[in-house]
Parts: structure tokens; sequence; C-alpha cells
């Protein structure tokens, strides 16, 4: 009963951390923070490194300029793949991300676009690395509670198994009374002198 404890506590902490892996990947996206048409600037206060641009529609070719709280440029690069985020069923796509780790502060952009319709935002850079990290660590999580409550399980049964066996064993095969002295209503030879009456 008391490994059986021990593994409900081990499935309980090993969802709570599941779950908190989980919302510490979704964080790692790069989500974005402010958003607007192309042509209007966008001033976005972030909390971690790294600056995100992201465009609503990939088909499209952005330019951007963006500056720090003091005015001084951010360097941009148009990172390889393609990553594409789903907030409250709107899709975003990234567009560009600064070359540098850029630290927690305000930065203000200005995109411009061929398509005057097309909505860009300003968010934090997704940590790729984290979010790989992360990942495994989900994963290993998961085994390792898996494999832990199943031992603590399978443990517990075979004691109680064992304990039940040695229970019937006790009862199957009580132990043998203690020998007693001979009989003295059982019939003897008579002795020297003496004699036998049978009545």
């Amino acid at each position: 009963m008391r490994l059986r404890l021990i593994g409900v506590g081990v499935l309980v902490a090993g969802i709570t951390l599941v779950t908190f892996l989980i919302f510490k990947v979704i964080d790692a996206f790069p989500a974005p923070v402010d958003s607007g048409l192309v042509g209007t600037p966008i001033t976005a206060t972030l909390d971690s490194d790294g600056v995100t641009i992201l465009v609503d529609d990939p088909s499209y070719q952005i330019d951007c300029g963006i500056t720090d709280s003091t005015g001084r440029p951010i360097p941009l690069y148009q990172p390889g793949g393609t990553t594409t985020i789903t907030v409250n069923g709107h899709s975003w796509w990234v567009a560009l991300e600064s070359t540098n780790p850029t630290p927690p502060g305000t930065y203000t952009a200005t995109c411009t676009s061929a398509d005057a319709g097309l909505a860009y935002a300003v968010g934090e850079r997704g940590n790729v690395l984290s979010m790989v990290g992360m990942i495994f660590g989900i994963i290993g999580t998961i085994i390792a509670t898996i494999v832990i409550v199943i031992a603590l399980f399978v443990i517990a049964g075979v004691r109680k198994r064992k304990a039940q066996r040695q229970q019937l064993d006790h009862f199957s095969y009580p132990a043998p009374p203690p020998p007693m002295g001979q009989n003295p209503y059982e019939s003897r030879p008579p002795g020297p002198g003496q004699t036998y009456t049978e009545y």
C-alpha cells in the first residue's frame, strides 16, 4: 500500500512537471506583443531577449526598421525555414529576427510592403535550443514517470502476493501436536504376581 501511494505521488509530480514544461515551450515561441498595418509604427515592450517581426501573409515581402528606446537601430535578418504561430485563431509567420540578442526593453518598428493591407507584429524572439531542450525534457519526464510508477506497482503487487501465500501456508499446514505420553487407559499385560480378570 505504501509503495502504491508513492507511485501515485510520482505520477502526480510527473504530470505537474510535464504541464509546467509544456507552458514553458509555449512561452518560448515568438508570440506577437503588438500588431498593426504596414506603414504604421508599432511600439512594443518585450520582456525577454531578442526581437521578432511577424506577418499575417508570408507571400508579400516586407521591409522593416526597428530601434530601441534610445533610437539605436537593431540589425535584422531573415531566418531560414518557415515558422508559423497561431494566436486566438490568427496565424502569423516569422519574417525577420534581430541578428544579435537584444535586452528586454521597448522597441519601435516601422515596416513597409507592396501590400498596404498587410498586418505585421512585433514580438519576442523564440529560443529554438530552449524549446528543443524542453521538448526532450517532456519526453524524458513522461518515460521516467511511467517506468517508475509501473515498477512501484509491480513491486507492491509481488509483495502482496508473497504475504498472501505465506498466510495460506500458515493456515494450510498447522504445526504438529506435541508428543503425548502413553494412554493410561491402554491395556497392559499383567506383571509378575498379578492376575488379569476380564469383566
